[in-house]
C-alpha cells in the first residue's frame, strides 16, 4: 500500500497549553483548513482552535493536555505530520536579533489586525495612513520640504508592490 505524504507542520511558537503551527504547503487552502477544523472537533484535548489559511497557521489551545497527544491525533487523522526541525522560513526566536524579534512581533500584529478586520486592515495600511496624516500635519505647519516630504515619501514607499509582504 502506498504511504500518503502528510503536509509538514512546524511549531512556530509554543507556551504551556498553547501552540502555533505553520503548514506552509497549505497556505491559502481553505478546504484543507476546513477539514482540519472538522477533524479537530473530535479531539477532546483541544480547548480552542484558530485557523488562518492565508498565513498557513493553526493556533491550538489545549489546556493541560499534552500537545504530543494532539500531534499524534493529527497524524492518525491524516491532517499533518509534526516535524522536529525548524521551518527554514521562520526565525528561531531564541537566536533572533532585536530586528528579527521586532519583525516577528510586527508580523503577529499584522496577522491579528487582519483577523480582527476580516482582512481589510494590516500594519502596512496603518503605517500608510499614519505617514499621510503626519504629512498633512507638517505641511499645514509650513514644513513642506522637511519633514512633510519625508513622511510623504515613506507613505508612497509603502504602496510599492515589493513591500506587499513586508511583515509575512
Amino acid at each position: 500500500m502506498a504511504q500518503i505524504l502528510l503536509p509538514k507542520a512546524y511549531i512556530k511558537h509554543q507556551l504551556a497549553g498553547r501552540v502555533r503551527l505553520k503548514i506552509p504547503q497549505k497556505r491559502n487552502d481553505e478546504a484543507y483548513f476546513e477539514a482540519v477544523a472538522e477533524a479537530f472537533a473530535d479531539c477532546e484535548a483541544i480547548t480552542q482552535l484558530q485557523l488562518n489559511p492565508q498565513a498557513a497557521s493553526l493556533l491550538i489551545q489545549h489546556g493541560s493536555a499534552p500537545f504530543s497527544d494532539i500531534a499524534t491525533f493529527a497524524a492518525s487523522a491524516g491532517l499533518f505530520a509534526l516535524v522536529a526541525q525548524d521551518d527554514p522560513d521562520l526565525p528561531a526566536v531564541e537566536h533572533a536579533s532585536v530586528a528579527g524579534l521586532s519583525s516577528l512581533v510586527a508580523s503577529q500584529l499584522d496577522h491579528k489586525l487582519a483577523d480582527l478586520s476580516a482582512g481589510r486592515i494590516d500594519v502596512r495600511s496603518v503605517l500608510f495612513v499614519t505617514f499621510m496624516g503626519l504629512t498633512i500635519h507638517e505641511a499645514a505647519k509650513g514644513h513642506v520640504m522637511a519633514p512633510a516630504s519625508t513622511f510623504l515619501w515613506r507613505a508612497i514607499q509603502l504602496l510599492n508592490k515589493k513591500n506587499e509582504k513586508l511583515f509575512d
